[in-house]
């Protein structure tokens, strides 16, 4: 289906990858429908900086191909003079404070794609699996991958969500029988502390109590150890009472 409207394609300054620019370039040239002649004065068009110098090394403007064009961009900008530092980035990272593991996967995936651009895509993806269990914060989700021996990145970033879902579920649960728990404890311990209030208080009237009785008792038996029997010569009654007087037995 044709169309008028025409895509434009980004700029290039020679900093960042010069594949992924001429991947995307590709690709708005072929949804253009633009030949070649077409491609190399538009690809000329978007160099901007020290990519711009490199139209000074061309000798006939006006004959310009598309391949040689590309060919020099390369020469100068290709990956090949950045796979070193693509590859230091790739061993480097790790996962940032508050950065999600897809997030992680993602970088991880297109580091291991610049810095093993050579490589084929299955072996690829094994050190860009191993490098993203490598740099995650988290130690238990590490080590839950490494024992489960995931080869696949893409697999690994799914299972990393998945564990890291469950691990943040049962957090929140524990954090929610933790709150009921302190509060059960609070409970009972004022419900305790009110039982104690209520015994110290009995017992303090108990002892009140016991303390006026205990006095009168004292007294009685005081008084009771005062009476001397004049009949029998015994304390403890007088002679009216005294059991031994023949008077008091009927």
């Amino acid at each position: 289906m044709e169309t008028n409207f025409k895509l434009k394609p980004d700029t290039y300054d020679g900093n960042g990858s010069l594949r992924e620019f001429l991947a995307q370039f590709n690709l708005i040239a072929y949804a253009n429908h633009w030949e070649n002649s077409t491609k190399a004065a538009v690809l000329a068009s978007c160099l901007r900086g020290k990519a711009r110098a490199i139209l000074e090394s061309v000798e006939n403007l006006g004959n310009l191909e598309f391949e040689e064009l590309k060919s020099k961009l390369e020469l100068r900008f290709g990956d090949s003079q950045s796979a070193q530092n693509y590859y230091s980035q790739f061993t480097n990272r790790k996962q940032k404070f508050g950065e999600s593991v897809a997030a992680l996967g993602a970088d991880i995936d297109r580091l291991a794609r610049l810095a093993y651009s050579e490589c084929t895509d299955s072996v690829r993806e094994k050190i860009a699996c191993a490098q993203f269990v490598s740099a995650l914060s988290n130690g238990f989700l590490k080590r839950t991958l490494q024992l489960e021996g995931i080869t696949s990145l893409r697999v690994a970033i799914e299972r990393a969500k998945a564990i890291q879902l469950i691990q943040e579920n049962s957090f929140d649960k524990k954090e929610g029988n933790s709150f009921n728990f302190k509060q059960g404890k609070e409970k009972n311990e004022a419900d305790k502390e009110e039982e104690n209030h209520k015994q110290e208080k009995g017992k303090f009237n108990k002892n009140k109590f016991q303390k006026v009785g205990t006095g009168k008792d004292d007294k009685e038996i005081k008084n009771a150890r005062r009476k001397e029997c004049w009949e029998c010569g015994k304390e403890g009654h007088f002679r009216a009472e005294c059991p031994g007087n023949t008077g008091n037995t009927e």
